[in-house]
């Protein structure tokens, strides 16, 4: 092996010890505490990995949340911070962190869900629609023309791009307008 094949399987080998994005599996959640457990999709050496105690990294600016509890056996994304994320998330202060610990396993954050391919689309999604959906079966859906939203039971309110408003249950009750 020459100099060069050397180092480009060194710099591989580096490259490769770098945590930046991974896929994993919640096996246990605290929803009071958005903390969650998450063994990785992928062993590492042989040996399976968890990761405990990871926080969830929502959709949350000033305006508002939107904000999904994770269950057990949930298919998730996780990012790695270049830095100590304890340290980050003590509060929303500038703070100095260990310059060493760079892609530490310890440093995950949730970043999102992740559909496998077995996993079934909603049926109520279509393109370029905002849709937000329950295990059960409840969504809202938005759409460039209208917002719908529908309960399981079948019940839902619709208004459309005039204006125009539908409600339809078996039983609606208006005490005040």
């Amino acid at each position: 092996m020459n100099i060069v094949d050397k180092i480009k399987k060194l710099v591989h080998e580096k490259i490769g010890e770098l945590n930046t994005f991974d896929i994993g599996k919640i096996t246990d959640a605290n929803n009071l505490r958005l903390r969650y457990n998450v063994k990785l999709k992928h062993k590492i050496g042989g040996n399976e990995i968890e990761l405990f105690n990871v926080p969830i990294a929502p959709f949350w600016f000033n305006a508002g949340m939107i904000l999904i509890s994770l269950d057990i056996d949930d298919i998730v994304g996780i990012a790695f911070s270049n830095y100590e994320l304890k340290q980050q998330l003590k509060n929303k202060d500038i703070t100095d962190v260990n310059e060493v610990l760079k892609f530490d396993m310890n440093n995950a954050i949730i970043v999102s869900g992740a559909f496998t391919d077995v996993d079934e689309i909603p049926s109520e999604f279509e393109n370029g629609a905002i849709l937000i959906k329950h295990k059960d079966g409840n969504y809202i859906k938005i759409t460039s023309d209208d917002i719908i939203t529908e309960h399981k039971s079948g019940a839902y309110i619709k208004i459309n791009v005039s204006g125009e408003i539908a409600i339809h249950g078996s039983k609606v009750d208006i005490t005040k307008l």
